[in-house]
C-alpha cells in the first residue's frame, strides 16, 4: 500500500522521469498551500473592500463557494447533434475541464457518469450526497479525447485475488472501458458519523 505522498512522487516519475522522494513531495506541497492561503487572502481582501456602502465586511457573501456541477437533464441523441444553445456569459463560471472534449474509444464514448452516497435516514426518507456528475452538454465526434492513460500505469493499484484490473483488460476488448478519478475527502461529515 502506498501512501499520498508516495503515489505523487511515482505520477512525478512517470510523467517526467525525475526522482522525487515522498519528503521532497510533502516540502513541495506545504509550499504550495502557504501559496493558495496567500492567494485567499488576497482575494479576501478584495471582496471585503469592493462592497461600497457597507459598515463592515459583510457576512452573507460567500465568494468562494465550491463550484458545483448541477445535474442535466438527458439530450436528445438522434445523431449526437444538439442545437447549438446560447453563448454563456462573460460572468458565468468556467465551464468543467471535460466540457468541449470526448471521453471516449474508438468502440466507446462515456455521455454521463455519476457517484454518490445515499443512505436510509427513516423509512421514508433517503439522503443522497453527489460527488461528481460528468455529462457532456453538446457531445460531437470531433472533440478531443480528455486524456488516455496506459493501463500499465495503474495495474496495480487495483489488486484483486484474482486478476483484478489487468486481467479484465485483457479479457475485454481493447478501448472498451473508462476509468474515472475522483477525490472524496475522509472527513466528510457522515463517513465519521454514520454507518453506511
Amino acid at each position: 500500500m502506498y501512501g499520498r505522498n508516495e503515489l505523487i512522487a511515482r505520477y512525478i516519475k512517470l510523467r517526467t522521469g525525475k526522482t522525487r522522494t515522498r519528503k521532497q513531495v510533502s516540502s513541495h506541497i506545504q509550499v504550495l498551500a502557504r501559496r493558495k492561503a496567500r492567494e485567499i487572502q488576497a482575494k479576501l481582501k478584495f471582496w471585503q473592500g469592493a462592497l461600497p456602502g457597507q459598515p463592515g465586511p459583510s457576512h452573507d457573501v460567500k465568494p468562494f463557494s465550491q463550484n458545483t456541477y448541477a445535474v442535466q437533464p438527458p439530450l436528445p441523441l438522434p445523431g449526437f447533434e444538439s442545437p447549438v444553445g446560447p453563448t454563456p456569459s462573460p460572468s458565468a463560471p468556467p465551464a468543467p475541464p471535460w466540457q468541449g472534449r470526448s471521453i471516449a474509444s474508438s468502440k466507446l464514448w462515456m455521455l454521463e457518469f455519476s457517484a454518490f452516497l445515499e443512505r436510509q435516514q427513516d423509512p421514508d426518507t433517503y439522503s443522497k450526497h453527489l460527488f461528481v456528475h460528468i455529462s457532456q452538454s453538446n457531445p460531437s465526434y470531433s472533440d478531443p479525447y480528455l486524456e488516455t492513460v496506459d493501463i500499465r500505469q495503474i495495474y496495480d493499484k487495483f489488486p484483486e485475488k484474482k486478476g483484478g484490473l489487468k486481467e479484465l483488460f485483457e479479457r475485454g476488448p481493447s478501448n472498451a472501458f473508462f476509468l474515472v478519478k475522483f477525490w472524496v475527502s475522509p472527513s466528510f461529515p457522515s463517513f465519521s458519523t454514520s454507518r453506511w
